[in-house]
C-alpha cells in the first residue's frame, strides 16, 4: 500500500510531509515489534501516515486522543 497523498492533504494540520515521511518509515519498522500506539493528534494526519504503515504490515496501531 502507497500513501495516499490525496488523503493526506485533505488532512488538516502542521506535520510536514518530510517528516510525515519518516514518522511513516519509523512505523513501518516498529510495527512488525507489535502494535503502535499514538498519544494524542491535533487533527490526525500524523495518524494516517502511522495507521497506513501499520496496515501494510496487517497489524494494528492505536491513537488516544
Amino acid at each position: 500500500m502507497q500513501l495516499n497523498e490525496k488523503l493526506i492533504q485533505d488532512v488538516k494540520g502542521f506535520l510536514d510531509e518530510e517528516e510525515g515521511k519518516h514518522l511513516y518509515d519509523i512505523a513501518l519498522k516498529a510495527s512488525r515489534l507489535g502494535p503502535c500506539l499514538e498519544i494524542g493528534s491535533y487533527c490526525g494526519k500524523s495518524s494516517v501516515y502511522l495507521g497506513t504503515a501499520c496496515k501494510n504490515k496487517s497489524d494494528r496501531s492505536h491513537v488516544v486522543l
